[in-house]
């Protein structure tokens, strides 16, 4: 019984050091997760507005409105 106890009490040690560390670390996960998705849109609508000034650059001098 007392090994039994010895067991119990090592799992419930473990248990108790290694649940909230593994919590914390999906949810640090998470965080980065969502951090390196914010960078990317924001990386892609960069990358878009460029595109569109570069093009709005070109079309600028050549368009002459019929009034």
């Amino acid at each position: 019984m007392n090994t039994f106890l010895g067991y119990l009490a090592a799992t419930a040690l473990i248990l108790l050091v290694a649940l909230p560390s593994l919590i914390a670390f999906r949810a640090e996960l998470r965080i980065s997760r969502q951090i390196r998705a914010a960078r990317a849109a924001e990386r892609l609508h960069e990358e878009r507005s460029a595109k569109a000034r570069r093009a709005g650059e070109l079309t600028r001098g050549s368009f002459s409105p019929v009034v």
